[in-house]
């Protein structure tokens, strides 16, 4: 209700929404700016890899760490449902951090660029799996201390607010206008196809021993990691090429 309030409160401040095709006559892509799309489609199948690994906390596990972790604390147990708030909390406070990280490597010339933020991203989701594994390989089950889902739902928070709007950030930028905004609400199926990738992998996690499906949920982020920052070179050339070839274009 507060932030229906607000947006009315502003409405009057928000740009003209009359659709671009009402207001000039939209030109058919250009053949740079088909190709630009296709590397960004590229990019964003990359991306969707390690996000696999991502929705399996909410999916196998709250299902684990049901059935596996201590629940018990000096202020009662812990309610297996709590655990999913640790992610969001973790991607807030974890703003100002990544902030001051990109600021000092900039002033130090050391720029990272998005595909290496969402590497990072990438990166993390990695360590949450594999602290799930470890608390299943090191504790019998029922005996994992809670602080290991914890710490599990805090890299997952902290590697979503490093690569979700990075994402993000990079459709806006690099999308050629025509497509701009059909672009990034695009972004938003990647999240339908982890969810659907996680689905599919979780049918493993009766079948196979707990730190072995968690090793393998490792194995999405990573390889998405591996892939990112392989084909990182080719993919900057590539785009900034195009994005030069479209500016051009429409000189």
């Amino acid at each position: 209700l507060i932030a229906a309030m607000v947006y009315l409160a502003g409405f009057r401040d928000y740009a003209d929404d009359t659709p671009l095709a009402g207001q000039e006559d939209v030109a058919p892509l250009t053949g740079a700016e088909v190709r630009m799309l296709a590397v960004i489609v590229l990019v964003l199948v990359l991306a969707t890899i390690p996000f696999v690994a991502y929705d399996q906390g909410s999916n196998a596990g709250m299902i684990w760490i049901n059935d596996k972790v201590d629940l018990a604390t000096p202020f009662g147990a812990v309610p297996v449902a709590w655990f999913n708030s640790i992610d969001p909390l973790a991607s807030i406070l974890t703003v100002p951090l990544l902030i001051w990280m990109w600021q000092r490597r900039a002033a130090r010339g050391k720029s990272s660029d998005d595909l290496v933020r969402i590497a990072l991203g990438a990166f993390l989701f990695v360590l949450s799996s594999v602290a799930l594994a470890w608390g299943d390989w090191g504790w019998r089950d029922g005996e994992i201390p809670v602080a290991i889902p914890i710490l599990s739902f805090l890299l997952t928070g902290m590697g979503f607010i490093a690569a979700w709007p990075t994402m993000l950030a990079l459709v806006s930028r690099r999308a050629p206008k025509k497509v701009n905004a059909f672009m990034m609400a695009a972004v938003y199926l990647t999240a339908f196809a982890s969810g659907i990738g996680g689905g599919l992998y979780s049918r493993f996690y009766e079948t196979l021993s707990g730190w072995q499906f968690w090793l393998g949920n490792a194995a999405f982020p990573l390889a998405g990691m591996v892939l990112l920052l392989a084909l990182r070179p080719w993919l900057r050339r590539r785009m900034d090429a195009l994005e030069a070839q479209i500016a051009a274009e429409s000189a």
